[in-house]
């Protein structure tokens, strides 16, 4: 008997769909990063999100697959990645990138200057970290 039932206390499981809303999410933050990473312009124009994933669809077959063995997704599950959107063509906005990087680096005045490439590229710098440890966490969750 676990030590939570031993003390009297009841443990809710979390949704599966959460868990998966939460782990793809992230993901999205990466790959979204990612692709504005290899344009090496900074300019968001510039991003093509399939362009990045061609180069790149056996990785993330592996890394799909990884997810669902180590998470334990049912097809449910691993569906929220195609309902999210992100592993497939879409526009990355400055919004999503200020999203991704929590704000970290401050919100420019006005709020245009978001696309700016100098600013896209601070956001990107710190949205690759915390969107990296978001996922690993979020992996780390869902799986226990």
């Amino acid at each position: 008997m676990s030590k939570q039932r031993e003390a009297g206390a009841e443990s809710t499981p979390v949704p599966e769909e959460s868990l998966a809303r939460s782990v793809f999410a992230s993901l999205g933050g990466v790959v979204e990063i990612g692709a504005v990473n290899f344009t090496g312009t900074w300019r968001l124009a510039d991003v093509s999100v399939d362009d990045f994933l061609a180069g790149r669809r056996q990785e993330l077959g592996r890394l799909m697959d990884g997810i669902q063995e180590v998470c334990r997704f049912g097809a449910p599950g691993m569906a929220i990645a195609d309902e999210l959107g992100y592993l497939r063509e879409h526009e990355v906005t400055p919004e999503f990138l200020l999203l991704w990087s929590a704000g970290l680096t401050g919100v420019p005045e006005p709020l245009e200057e978001l696309a700016e490439p100098r600013v896209v590229r601070r956001m990107c710098r710190m949205g690759a970290d915390l969107q990296l440890t978001r996922f690993l966490q979020d992996l780390i969750t869902a799986a226990i």
